[in-house]
């Protein structure tokens, strides 16, 4: 059983690495963004308002 985890996760962290690594420059952009959304909701929780995501990207 516990061989069953131990390989499930080889194949699951393998795997993840493997897709990264096709198109890395496409996942790190997503990941930049994701990045700067998060840093945007943690300073501004109650939100930014409609169409205003734009500029504050930018900013």
């Amino acid at each position: 059983m516990v061989i069953t985890y131990c390989l499930l996760i080889y194949v699951v962290v393998f795997g993840v690495a493997g897709i990264y690594s096709l198109k890395k420059d496409s996942a790190d952009g997503r990941l930049l963004i994701l990045k700067i959304s998060l840093q945007t909701l943690v300073h501004n929780p109650e939100g930014i308002g409609t169409g205003n995501f734009s500029g504050r990207y930018g900013h």
